[in-house]
């Protein structure tokens, strides 16, 4: 039963994540919360941050992400659920992108509520 509900969740996100252009497949986050997401679905992950929090940003590698950003079009960078968004908005600001929404790596009620909203905030983002 469960695998079958997993089957449908995963149909669902498939056909919402094809409304993303191919083009427009890059996931900037905060941190490195999201490889596994964005190898299942062909994203390219771009953590403004390490694998978390406590590792400081450099100058170098903020200024390479700012230029990812900026050269590839990017819409939209998304922060994670209860962390401080103020980098994400600094490098929206630096780069024209829009700061679209707080994704969840954990903490969500359950794995199906977690994709549903984060897909819906990525679509909704990086959309056309």
């Amino acid at each position: 039963m469960y695998r079958k509900e997993l089957d449908v969740l995963e149909n669902w996100v498939k056909n919402e994540l094809s409304k993303v252009p191919k083009q427009q497949r890059y996931l900037v986050t905060s941190h490195a919360a999201f490889m596994y997401f964005c190898e299942e679905y062909r994203f390219n992950a771009v953590p403004i941050q390490g694998i978390n929090a406590e590792h400081d940003v450099s100058v170098k590698h903020l200024a390479q992400t700012n230029k990812i950003i900026s050269e590839k079009g990017i819409k939209a960078i998304f922060s994670e659920s209860g962390n401080n968004p103020k980098e994400l908005q600094t490098v929206a600001k630096a780069t024209g992108a829009k700061v679209g929404g707080s994704l969840y790596a954990d903490g969500a009620s359950s794995v199906e509520k977690m994709f549903k909203h984060n897909v819906s905030t990525i679509v909704a983002g990086l959309g056309e």
